[in-house]
């Protein structure tokens, strides 16, 4: 089974008490997502509570635990008490509106400051929720939560894509963001963007997994596919603590950006500069990485568009830039990140010591479904703003799919 490294929402809900609503809409549009994905298989999951919900260390949310997952029309009596609709309780065949009614009982919970981290709280708010009309945080969601949990199923959305939708269409307007841009068009996201960077979660966390097992791996994708953006605004920002990052580009001289990228840890020793800086150093300049590998506990170097080593260095370029990154994978136990187009893959293969790569590759495609509608709608929610129209989102959507 995969490892998740986080915490149930349970968890996190007895550590910080109730959620912010901004906070609240991220984990809401990924955990809907998720569940729209089940039900998209033609599965009830019928034992969604904040137990069975991971929010992980990258921000990645995670539905746990299909025991009790069963395909949709089927019925039988079993989940947990507090988060079963009526039908389910009864042993009725349930559909995907019984996981909506779930979700919505964890939603108001997230929001809640009367549910409590003691069970007792939590049981009065299971009971307040069941009262008509339903006793539900005072927020903008109310309106939609209260139709979430009805109690007649006729009477709720129908899918978790719908109740996703309905969320999107709350207007919270945060005060002094109108001078945001979201979208930063054909520009690359950069670390000030990651605000505004959607998902990804997944691919980011399978990144960070890898790089725990390996010390040179490979980032391919095709032109256009967002891999500066996913290295900038995604991976970056979630280095766990005390990982050291550098990011670089080739460019016409990949000794001389590494050493810019360094400046900022070496601009008292001048003479570690000047051994990264040349073409002629590799000995000292490993030693200058192996120094600050020890410094900070962990030490990655992200070469970003490293087809560019190929297209603007010489072959001795080439060859010295490639040695002192595999060397310094193999001999001071520093990461090395290379992402590259994909049609570039086989220019590393003279090099004896970037040979690796070819077993320690991670595709990144273009984001798809409901991860591509992640990474349009919510940077406007994150400034307060939705689309008019949901057919405009739906046609973004056809348009650019697989592109």
């Amino acid at each position: 089974m995969e490892y998740i490294d986080g915490v149930t929402l349970l968890e996190h809900l007895r550590a910080h008490g109730p959620i912010e609503l901004r906070e609240a809409n991220e984990i809401a549009s990924q955990l809907l997502a998720g569940l729209e994905a089940v039900h998209d298989a033609g599965l009830v999951h019928r034992d969604i509570k904040p137990e069975n919900v991971m929010l992980t260390r990258t921000g990645r949310v995670v539905i746990m635990d299909f025991g009790l997952t069963s395909p949709s029309g089927s019925g039988s009596i079993g989940g947990t008490p507090a988060y079963m609709p009526p039908e389910q309780a009864r042993g009725e065949a349930t559909d995907a509106r019984a996981d909506v009614y779930s979700a919505g009982i964890v939603l108001a919970e997230m929001l809640s400051a009367e549910a409590g981290p003691e069970e007792s709280s939590r049981q009065s708010f299971w009971e307040a929720i069941r009262e008509e009309p339903p006793k539900l945080p005072e927020t903008p969601w109310k309106p939609i939560l209260t139709r979430a949990v009805s109690p007649g199923f006729e009477e709720r959305y129908a899918t978790a894509a719908e109740l996703a939708r309905a969320l999107e269409e709350v207007a919270f307007r945060v005060e002094g963001v109108e001078h945001e841009h979201p979208y930063p068009g054909l520009a690359s996201f950069q670390l000030e963007d990651a605000e505004f960077f959607f998902g990804r979660e997944a691919e980011v966390e399978a990144v960070w997994k890898r790089l725990q097992q390996v010390n040179l791996l490979g980032l391919m994708g095709p032109s256009g596919s967002g891999k500066s953006s996913f290295i900038n605004a995604g991976l970056l920002p979630a280095a766990p603590e005390g990982c050291f990052c550098i990011r670089m580009a080739p460019s016409t001289d990949p000794f001389a950006f590494l050493g810019r990228a360094l400046l900022p840890e070496l601009e008292t020793n001048q003479e570690a500069i000047r051994f990264i800086s040349s073409l002629g150093g590799l000995d000292p300049a490993l030693e200058v990485l192996r120094e600050q590998r020890a410094k900070h506990g962990e030490l990655l170097i992200v070469v970003d568009q490293f087809e560019e080593l190929f297209t603007q260095s010489p072959v001795d370029v080439q060859e010295r830039f490639a040695e002192l990154l595999g060397r310094a994978a193999l001999e001071a136990d520093v990461h090395v990140l290379l992402s590259m187009r994909d049609d570039y893959l086989f220019q590393c293969q003279p090099f004896e010591i970037l040979r690796p790569l070819f077993s320690e590759l991670t595709p990144l495609g273009p984001p798809t479904g409901s991860s591509l509608r992640r990474a349009i709608v919510q940077p406007a929610l994150r400034c307060g703003y939705r689309f008019e129209d949901e057919t405009v989102v739906e046609e973004m959507l056809q348009e650019v799919t697989k592109e």
